[in-house]
């Protein structure tokens, strides 16, 4: 893989929420970061975000969480 896997209490590793448990990012940021270049890289949030798109919905059913890079 060629990344850390991040776990829902591992810090952010960069930007706005660096350093915050990953479960306490706002989804509305990891939406962002997904629909702005994230979801077609292999990188440690991008695999954080594929592995818990499911619950990310739940939490804002607003967003549209694509799926079609994963």
């Amino acid at each position: 893989m060629g990344f850390i896997i991040l776990q829902d209490d591992s810090p952010m590793p960069f930007g706005k929420h660096k350093g915050v448990p990953m479960q306490d990012v706002p989804e509305t940021y990891l939406h962002y970061l997904w629909h702005n270049g994230m979801k077609g890289e292999n990188t440690s949030v991008a695999d954080y975000i594929r592995r818990n798109m499911d619950v990310l919905k739940q939490e804002n059913d607003d967003l549209i969480w694509d799926r079609s890079l994963i």
